[in-house]
């Protein structure tokens, strides 16, 4: 891969609404935004299914699959500031503690924000760090 890749919940309101203010928030080189539902990228990888991913994804260039608080700490380095510092803050906190969070917001996020049925992503608001089709 040439860049690292940020995998979300397209049907998600809370994580596309996120993936348009990290749109506005990153000079967009840092890494690409892609959707979990997205059979063609995970082919054109080799990417396993994403039937059991329920969390937010960070695939750097090398390959490594970060997920959930871990994936949100990789992602606030290509933030503009202050969100890089404060991201980075996170990480005194223990992972269990971390994930504990996320995985609340994670469960309840539908119920919460609400659930789309189509995914957003493509779109002009994420123009400069959507996945382009064919993958380079």
């Amino acid at each position: 891969m040439k860049t690292d890749i940020l995998l979300i919940d397209g049907h998600c309101v809370l994580c596309s609404n996120l993936a348009k203010w990290i749109a506005k928030n990153t000079n967009g080189k840092a890494f690409k935004i892609g959707a979990l539902q997205d059979e063609e990228l995970f082919n054109h990888y080799g990417w396993k299914s994403t039937e059991d991913l329920k969390s937010v994804v960070y695939v750097t260039k090398s390959g490594e699959w970060l997920e959930r608080s871990n994936a949100i700490i990789a992602l606030s380095k290509g933030l503009n500031q202050p969100y890089r510092f404060l991201g980075n803050l996170l990480k005194i906190f223990p992972r269990a503690l971390r994930n504990w969070v996320y995985d609340i917001i994670a469960s309840s996020r539908y119920r919460w924000f609400g659930k789309k049925e189509e995914c957003d992503l493509p779109s002009e608001a994420l123009r400069d760090i959507e996945i382009k089709k064919p993958f380079g």
